[in-house]
């Protein structure tokens, strides 16, 4: 056919225009010196910018895989001058057009490399831009390397701006200590070099980003600074740095927030949101994207700030700007906003804010659905991480029922994804999905569900482009569901296989957070199997990692090891190791005391946490004393860190287990101090957060039981009251609220007992084991069963000796089997019940009880002791 022939089929209709590429690429990906190769050749030469044009209409309104045909022909006919012709005319990498693009400047970039040509960084440049927008980050990463390397083979300088995009590349697949060494590479190499200061801007702010990504708040916050004084000095004088300017800031805020700066944070979101609306008033198209970042982050703070109206207006706001975004400015950002709000999601949920938690990320899938329903399938995969996103938040923020309904939306629109990554996908739906069915109860499907994660995991691992967290986590997540199906031995082997891949892993000289979190998570998971001696020896690499990670990064090593080593103390504790465990205690403690003489406002909180997991361990190793005196420091350090504004939660938490210990030495004035403390901590805060508002009822609870012990009964009725009123305030299909609930009713059961109401006690105490069965949990079966026994026996009933016999036999089994160091109280209750109403059980009582504390070390056989004696003085008169 003649080129006028040509030239009028590819101007007719895209179905014609499809049957002739399609029959022309597929000749002449056959046959490349052929008839067809020369007249598909004349056409992309002739015709490029029109060949893009009807490939993309073709593609979209035919569904021909033009493009893929057309990409193996580039490939084989490897003309890179006609690849560069075609690559010219598809301008912006559009998803129908990527397969096409790569191969372009794939063929573009192995000529210009062969040829070491002046172009040959912006080829490679251009191609990883490709490869980055089609999901390809390791081989984007694998091309710049090979680049570098040959360009450093021919004695030519480096490009800078090669070299910024390997570090965004690493940092985009979570490289991050990587990532971090080549930005500063990068940045000493460009202050050699004298290359402006102004131009590495978006480097100083992608080295912010990527510190705060590896927990470096205070590095993060310094390269912020760095930023915004470059961008301040020039401030007015380009729209694209205003733009700059107002991200930087808003990260800058972020940045101020976590490391403690609170006024500071809000005062800097004020300002972008300032900046930002006046943008948006005169170029709503280009500048609203910005505004609805800024308001998201300005979400952020103002939550965690307390100040929930105006957290909450700032989200409405985003939410309601993104649905009013221009189409283009829906496809360039439209992703990205989603992304924002399930980000702000996650950080509310690990802030301990369910109820905010669960709104942002209804407002993200309630975005991704609107952006979909008008712009089409674009917006699918923003659709599928949304549904995902509350399928994950609302099992963590306990919302089974939600969560299910996600997951399962998620699963279905997968079909709608080319296989591979509906298989990637799906990696991140079923774990999620099998957890919030086990959290229903559906123990065998969630186990199916693991299963079928399990071994799509495995087809798919071998291809190299699954990272450890997902590796390691799915196996985590079906070795839990085989455990709950009674498959413990399976349940250790596959924990075992992630130990392994992590060993591979550091076995090729790479070390990261990443790696370590991975070893202390499977150390724990093997202690909570019963396989101590895996867990201790994967505490041991989980240390080891964390020494070899601080020959490098000193710094990030210090945030790492104390998590490691509590892991390896908690194995060496659980073996009654206690020496070996109260060395790496003593350790912890040091190297936080090092922290806080350095940075007392950013260390102390490791150092408060240390000092709390010594003290818990010298209190399950016999030493009361010591105990009492580290929980006091530990206490005094997050006090000190509330004046701050911060770690309200850590130091209510704090103070109950120093109650705890208190009541474990017969102090039952100094536990109600403590435990009031705690409740009072919280009062101002509580109704900011759903998780605080449980932590408050529970403490008030437990104070309660406390203030029964020393017959203050008009302040346990006082203390009872206010966890009634605040436990109806809880959402009323919120499991924790329903367990808070529980220890209500337990808690006011002792009381009614004491005010001489044991029928009230036994009904009481009736619905709270009764709710117990049906939301499958046991944390207060043991006070319940102890305060039933109290009110039967108040009331003279003929069950009372039976009920005393089954509460006695339940917490001496509990010791028997939970360990050495549990529910010693609760043991000593139940015993002086069962004495009190059959007094022949005295000798059944100590029988009982000594051979259990005869199997115990002897500094905790002392303690342990002293806690019966003082219970049950008959037994050891």
């Amino acid at each position: 056919m003649t080129a006028a022939g040509d030239q009028a089929l590819l101007n007719a209709s895209p179905e014609l225009a499809a049957e002739m590429m399609t029959r022309l690429a597929r000749a002449a990906r056959d046959f490349p010196r052929g008839k067809s190769a020369r007249r598909l050749r004349r056409l992309i030469n002739a015709y490029p910018d029109r060949l893009a044009a009807t490939v993309l209409t073709v593609t979209r309104e035919t569904g021909e895989p033009v493009t893929g045909i057309l990409a193996r022909t580039i490939r084989r006919l490897s003309d890179c001058a006609l690849a560069r012709r075609v690559a010219e005319g598809l301008g912006e990498p559009a998803p129908e057009m990527l397969p096409l693009g790569i191969a372009c400047w794939t063929v573009i970039v192995n000529a210009s490399l062969a040829d070491d040509g002046a172009e040959a960084a912006d080829d490679v440049a251009e191609l990883v831009v490709w490869l980055n927008r089609a999901g390809r980050q390791s081989a984007a990463i694998a091309l710049i390397r090979r680049a570098l390397a040959r360009l450093r083979r021919k004695g030519l300088p480096l490009p800078l701006g090669l070299m910024c995009q390997w570090a965004g590349m690493l940092a985009a697949i979570g490289q991050l200590e990587e990532a971090e060494r080549r930005l500063q590479q990068i940045l000493a190499v460009a202050n050699a070099q004298g290359v402006e200061p102004l131009t590495m801007v978006e480097e100083w702010i992608n080295l912010a980003n990527v510190r705060h990504g590896l927990g470096d708040q205070h590095g993060a916050l310094e390269a912020s600074r760095h930023a915004l004084h470059l961008l301040l000095r020039e401030r007015g004088t380009d729209d694209d740095k205003s733009h700059l300017l107002s991200g930087a800031l808003g990260n800058h805020a972020i940045y101020l927030l976590e490391t403690g700066r609170l006024r500071a944070a809000a005062a800097a979101i004020r300002s972008v949101l300032t900046m930002v609306e006046r943008q948006a008033n005169r170029d709503p198209d280009r500048y609203r994207p910005d505004l609805i970042d800024a308001l998201i982050n300005a979400s952020a703070i103002f939550g965690a700030i307390g100040d929930m109206d105006e957290a909450r207006a700032c989200s409405a706001r985003a939410v309601a700007h993104g649905e009013k975004l221009s189409p283009m400015a829906s496809n360039a950002h439209g992703d990205s906003l989603v992304r924002s709000l399930i980000n702000h999601a996650i950080d509310q949920q690990n802030r301990g804010d369910a109820g905010f938690a669960m709104e942002q990320v209804r407002a993200a899938l309630s975005l991704a659905r609107t952006l979909r329903r008008r712009h089409g399938d674009r917006f699918l995969e923003a659709e599928i991480d949304a549904c995902i996103a509350l399928c994950h938040t609302g099992l963590h923020c306990e919302y089974p029922s939600e969560a299910r309904e996600a997951g399962e939306a998620a699963l279905a629109l997968t079909t709608n994804l080319a296989p591979a990554m509906a298989d990637m996908k799906r990696l991140e739906i079923l774990p999620n999905l099998a957890d919030a069915l086990a959290s229903l109860g559906e123990n065998v499907e969630a186990l199916r569900l693991s299963t079928q994660a399990y071994a799509l995991l495995t087809a798919t691992e071998t291809q190299g482009d699954v990272e450890l967290s997902t590796r390691t986590g799915i196996r985590d997540v079906h070795a839990r569901h085989l455990a709950e199906n009674a498959q413990v031995r399976e349940a250790i082997a596959i924990i075992r296989e992630a130990v392994d891949i992590a060993h591979q892993t550091a076995s090729r000289g790479l070390v990261s957070n990443v790696l370590i979190h991975s070893l202390v998570h499977q150390s724990g998971i093997l202690t909570d199997l019963g396989d101590l001696d895996g867990a201790l020896d994967t505490a041991h690499s989980a240390v080891d990692q964390a020494r070899a990670l601080a020959k490098h990064s000193p710094d990030w090593a210090a945030h790492e090891m104390p998590d490691a080593l509590q892991a390896l103390g908690r194995a060496h504790w659980l073996r009654g190791e206690f020496p070996q465990a109260a060395a790496l205690a003593g350790e912890m403690v040091a190297l936080a005391r090092q922290g806080v003489a350095i940075d007392e406002r950013s260390n102390l909180n490791e150092l408060a946490s240390a000092l709390e997991f010594s003290a818990l361990l010298s209190n399950a190793s016999g030493d009361p004393r010591k105990a009492t005196d580290e929980m006091e420091e530990a206490m005094d350090a997050y006090r000190r860190l509330v004046k701050y504004g911060v770690h309200h939660e850590d130091l209510a938490n704090g103070l109950h287990n120093a109650a705890t210990i208190a009541l474990a030495a017969g102090d039952v004035e100094s536990a109600i101090r403590l435990q009031q403390e705690g409740c009072d901590v919280l009062a101002p805060i509580a109704a900011t957060s759903l998780d605080l508002m449980r932590l408050e009822i529970e403490g008030l609870s437990n104070l309660t039981i406390y203030l029964v012990m020393v017959e203050r009964l008009q302040d346990g009725l006082e203390a009872i009251r206010r966890a009634r009123l605040r436990a109806a305030a809880l959402p009323a299909d919120w499991l924790p609220g329903q367990q808070a609930a529980i220890g209500v009713q337990v808690a006011e059961s002792r009381l009614l007992v004491q005010v001489g109401r044991p029928a009230e006690a036994v009904a009481r105490c009736d619905a709270a084991l009764a709710d117990m069965e049906a939301c499958d949990f046991d944390f207060w079966r043991g006070p319940a069963l102890n305060a039933r026994a109290m009110a039967l026996a108040a009331q003279g009933a003929d069950t009372a000796v039976a009920a005393a016999r089954q509460t006695f036999a339940f917490h001496l089994a509990l010791l028997e089997t939970e360990g050495q160091d549990q529910d010693v109280h609760g043991l000593c209750d139940a015993g002086a019940v069962l004495v009190d109403v059959d007094p022949d059980s005295s000798d059944h009582v100590a029988a009982s009880v000594r051979p259990w504390l005869q199997r115990l070390p002897p500094a905790r056989q002392d303690s342990a002791t002293g806690e019966l004696r003082r219970a049950l003085p008959s037994l050891f008169s």
